[in-house]
């Protein structure tokens, strides 16, 4: 770093300043105009950014699984540390240094559900920023939606963050989310609640909720909808409103003289599932 005492009335003039001022405002303008780009980034490293609060960035996974026997169901952990110790969470943890995001989310659900999953099952939330949510200290959290087929559900065990893998059934209706207010840690429960909201606003432009089922028929999916929108929905009506995000993968077997079709979920503007979605 240049070792910079005072500045000539030349250096002055370009930097539109009067020699009137502070030095610590004096030697900013100087590394940030006149210095080369590389001295200037050694003095900020040194002497600016330390004065700036810095957060701590982590990722939560809110992990949504269906069955037609119980309805939407809730991947949670049960924490084994403090802060919020035996309360439920998301999966997730801090941001670390040399990853993304999305390779952040694909870590927290190994470690913590032992679960190995494709980044295009995840959907991107807006970030939470709510000052003094974590008592331990500032924390901005990035949410994730993953689906989960019922298959992976039950696949899911505690790693080493987590006391226990829990499933919380929201119900048929998601009408059991209120029982589980008092339950959860951090923010966690109005963050549940305002992504569920989010999503079956979203089902009309994008029902990315028929990702957490394995190949389904028309029918499976009007019947997926009529749960998050709660309202009946015939079959064809589902397919016409609906064939954009449908990707036929074939009939299914062994059912009557002419089965079914069966489609997965497709995003028609991306291969991948985690553009930001508003709560």
């Amino acid at each position: 770093m240049l070792d910079v005492k005072i500045l000539n009335s030349d250096m002055l003039e370009q930097l539109g300043l009067t020699g009137k001022e502070p030095y610590e405002v004096q030697l900013k303008a100087f590394y940030e105009q006149l210095a080369s780009e590389e001295e200037y980034l050694e003095w900020y490293k040194e002497q600016d950014l330390p004065t700036y609060d810095k957060p701590s960035v982590a990722v939560d996974l809110i992990a949504l699984s269906y069955s037609e026997s119980s309805g939407v169901s809730l991947l949670v952990i049960k924490r084994k540390a403090h802060p919020f110790r035996n309360k439920y969470a998301f999966c997730g943890g801090f941001l670390e240094k040399s990853e993304s995001l999305i390779e952040a989310c694909l870590r927290e659900v190994s470690e913590e559900m032992s679960l190995t999953l494709d980044k295009s099952r995840l959907v991107q939330l807006h970030p939470i920023t709510t000052p003094n949510r974590d008592p331990r200290t500032w924390v901005i959290s990035v949410p994730f939606i993953v689906y989960l087929t019922a298959e992976e559900l039950e696949l899911a065990k505690a790693g080493d963050d987590a006391l226990e893998v829990c499933v919380l059934e929201l119900g048929r209706n998601l009408n059991n989310i209120e029982k589980y207010k008092d339950d959860f840690a951090f923010d966690h429960y109005q963050i549940l609640k305002d992504a569920i909201e989010g999503l079956k606003r979203e089902i009309n432009y994008n029902p990315t909720v028929l990702a957490m089922l394995p190949p389904f028929t028309a029918s499976e999916g009007a019947k997926l909808l009529e749960v998050w929108l709660g309202m009946n929905i015939f079959s064809n009506h589902f397919y016409n409103k609906y064939k954009r995000y449908l990707k036929p993968v074939g009939r299914r077997k062994n059912v009557g003289y002419r089965p079914p079709l069966e489609y997965v979920y497709q995003n028609p503007r991306d291969e991948v599932n985690y553009t930001p979605l508003s709560i």
